[in-house]
């Protein structure tokens, strides 16, 4: 882990170089960056979305608890400070609009109380946005979101299978994975759009499967 003694290492050798802060950040970028990569091919050569959203979490605990103090100590900054969400702002400002009632959308967006659980943001300024294609990247986002709409299936003797519920701090892991991936703000709510499309086509066509079209039918649409 990134511990006293790695901080101490890293302060040493920036000083002792005589890097400047943007040049330290860029080497510590290029190793940061590989290890994102090792955690995103253990996460797409996972057995099934479940596993995949675990690998997912791992990475995003890493960037939290050891990528996050790195670079506030070759920039200088505090611990205490935190490092600022790029997408909310750009999501706040459009979810008035038409994608406003996107509920998985809105939680994305967590409030101070739930931020204060979870601790502080994790850093945005190394991310995979010109390691991976953005269709890549958006497939990795798409599976967490999958995982945080569907929830946790764990199997039980018998064969049988229970789903766990969610809770709204996976929404702030997602949130999270966002700036690791280095999405904008449109093309996270695109991947929130694709699904909830996704969804309501899936079950008119349950509600629909025999023809009839029914009040009742409509208002469950």
């Amino acid at each position: 882990g990134y511990d006293a003694e790695a901080k101490k290492s890293v302060r040493k050798a920036a000083h002792g170089l005589r890097l400047t802060k943007e040049t330290a950040l860029s080497i510590a970028s290029k190793a940061v960056r590989k290890v994102f990569i090792i955690y995103i091919k253990r996460a797409r050569s996972a057995k099934n979305n479940n596993e995949s959203a675990k690998e997912l979490k791992r990475l995003i605990a890493f960037n939290t608890l050891v990528v996050t103090e790195l670079v506030q100590d070759i920039k200088g900054e505090s611990a205490d400070v935190s490092t600022e969400e790029p997408v909310k702002e750009d999501i706040t400002e459009t979810e008035e609009g038409e994608w406003g009632p996107l509920q998985s959308l809105r939680k994305i967006r967590p409030d101070k109380e739930l931020i204060e659980k979870m601790g502080k943001p994790g850093q945005t300024e190394i991310t995979l946005k010109d390691d991976l294609p953005e269709r890549d990247r958006t497939d990795l986002y798409k599976t967490f979101l999958t995982f945080c709409l569907t929830g946790d299936v764990v199997n039980i003797p018998f064969g049988a299978q229970i789903t766990k519920k969610k809770d709204d701090t996976e929404y702030l892991y997602l949130n999270q994975l966002g700036g690791i991936l280095g999405l904008t703000g449109k093309e996270i709510m695109d991947v929130h759009r694709g699904l909830a499309e996704k969804a309501f086509r899936q079950k008119a066509e349950v509600l629909l499967a025999d023809g009839q079209l029914t009040k009742a039918r409509v208002e469950q649409l």
